[in-house]
């Protein structure tokens, strides 16, 4: 069980993340945010790492999803970031 969740704290950050793109009108970016743990990264490494490490493998698989999903989330929301501070800078009287 400690395993499964070892990486559990970081999943705030990702669901901070799909909230913010859809906040800024970009709601296709938040909503395939909100599935990377789940779908896109969860479900695959259940189903491959059981092969080489039996139920350690599934064990493994939360963890390293969100991970992956917190990567992910991290680097989309610092470029998002860079490309609306620029924007914002500028529109700004001095």
């Amino acid at each position: 069980m400690r395993i499964y969740l070892f990486m559990v704290a970081v999943n705030g950050v990702q669901l901070l993340s799909s909230s913010f793109f859809t906040a800024i009108g970009k709601a296709l970016k938040g909503a395939l945010l909100a599935l990377t743990r789940q779908v896109f990264f969860l479900i695959p490494l259940i189903l491959v790492l059981p092969l080489r490490l039996g139920i350690m493998g599934v064990l493994l698989a939360g963890p390293i999803a969100d991970f992956m999903a917190f990567v992910l989330s991290v680097v989309l929301v610092s470029r998002e970031l860079r490309r609306q501070i620029p924007r914002s800078l500028g529109t700004c009287k001095q």
